[in-house]
């Protein structure tokens, strides 16, 4: 799924409604939204709808299976985090919640970080630990511009020298990777950890 929608890319660009090459902005939103999702680790969508709330955002619901470090601090690979639903270890038969072992944990949801107060340790093993929680996926406006720029870039900038493949007839356009500096820059600072 684009994390922009068509209507966004055509406002941003200053394109008028129903442009000739539809098919062509319709790949380059889905190529550079895959290409954001790729640099930051993330995952967006753009529709927003939902009924949670007030329509705002749309949270997804999320087990993660991961490695004990030694760290008393763990950051998901989804941000940000809405609620956590359960934290919980593998002891070596069975999954054992956190909550039943008086390990008390604080969540930052802004930055999907989930750290033990105490500075209890995510003990050393393989998949060995889980959390569930829901999260935000409705892009950031500096997300949505990142994105907005690679696409341009794809159609506009690179018509020639960034199509790698083009297809008469039912159009279609393979870009190689040169996304706009700006835009790296934005997608670094909400690559996940």
């Amino acid at each position: 799924m684009a994390i922009v929608t068509i209507a966004e890319y055509l406002a941003y660009a200053n394109i008028p409604a129903n442009p000739p090459n539809i098919n062509q902005i319709t790949a380059a939103l889905t190529a550079a939204g895959i290409e954001v999702e790729k640099l930051t680790q993330r995952e967006y969508e753009a529709d927003t709808t939902s009924p949670y709330d007030d329509g705002s955002f749309s949270p997804e619901d999320v087990m993660e299976v991961f490695n004990g470090n030694e760290s008393f601090r763990y950051f998901t690979r989804q941000a940000p985090i809405i609620e956590v639903t359960e934290l919980e270890y593998w002891n070596g038969t069975s999954w054992v919640s956190v909550d039943a072992s008086n390990m008390i944990y604080t969540v930052v949801e802004k930055d999907g970080e989930i750290y033990f107060d105490a500075r209890y340790r995510f003990h050393r093993g393989t998949e060995n630990w889980r959390v569930t929680y829901t999260f935000d996926p409705t892009p950031p406006d500096d997300i949505k511009l990142a994105t907005l720029m690679i696409a341009q870039y794809y159609v506009s900038i690179g018509k020639f020298a960034g199509i790698r493949n083009q297809a008469d007839g039912e159009q279609s356009w393979t870009y190689k990777l040169e996304i706009p500096d700006e835009a790296l820059s934005i997608c670094a600072r909400h690559r996940r950890f």
